[in-house]
């Protein structure tokens, strides 16, 4: 048996520290990436409550007018913001009052920026059920009492591997003439 000398011990301390080295990095690659996948996860989230933010605020600007000012965006397209003193003369008083395919009423593109990701807000504002009743109808005034207002929003945000990816979020609400109390028909006893 040889007595151990400073070159041996040496060498077994390279050997552990390699050995620590690859141990160390078999646990660190993968928490490393833990915490870039949790990171991008977390402005995906992010991105997703912005753009529900962003939908929830128009809904209830819109929801606040009263209908006949709501009603301007469907029968005067060309001009929804009248002022108040102005006569509410509808330019189209018999339809049709949607295109097809349906176009967006309020249109904001670059509305937001948040981290590098900007926001467009769709808006489309219909009759309910028919966006374009039937004017020949009995039901024509009674079916441009509800309205629907949907609103879209968009942006792109990076996915796996950094890929830019488009994503959109929609949410809708029907609304009702204030004013409008139908009287209840008369069926037969």
């Amino acid at each position: 048996m040889r007595p151990s000398g400073p070159d041996e011990r040496r060498g077994l301390s390279l050997v552990g520290f390699l050995v620590a080295a690859v141990l160390l990095s078999v646990v660190l690659i993968p928490l490393f990436m833990l915490f870039q996948s949790s990171r991008q996860t977390t402005s995906n989230s992010i991105n997703s409550i912005l753009a529900a933010q962003l939908i929830s605020t128009q809904i209830e600007k819109l929801k606040a007018l009263p209908f006949r000012k709501l009603e301007r965006y469907i029968v005067n397209p060309t001009r929804p913001n009248l002022p108040d003193g102005e006569p509410d003369i509808p330019d189209i008083i018999a339809g049709p009052f949607e295109a097809d395919p349906e176009t967006p009423d309020i249109v904001e593109d670059g509305l937001f920026r948040s981290g590098g990701v900007g926001f467009d807000r769709l808006t489309f504002i219909a009759y309910f059920p028919e966006p374009n009743p039937d004017p020949g109808s009995p039901d024509f005034f009674r079916n441009r009492q509800r309205i629907r207002l949907r609103v879209l929003v968009r942006w792109t945000e990076s996915g796996a591997g950094n890929i830019p990816q488009a994503r959109k979020l929609v949410m809708s609400t029907i609304v009702q003439n204030e004013n409008y109390h139908p009287k209840p028909a008369l069926g037969p006893r």
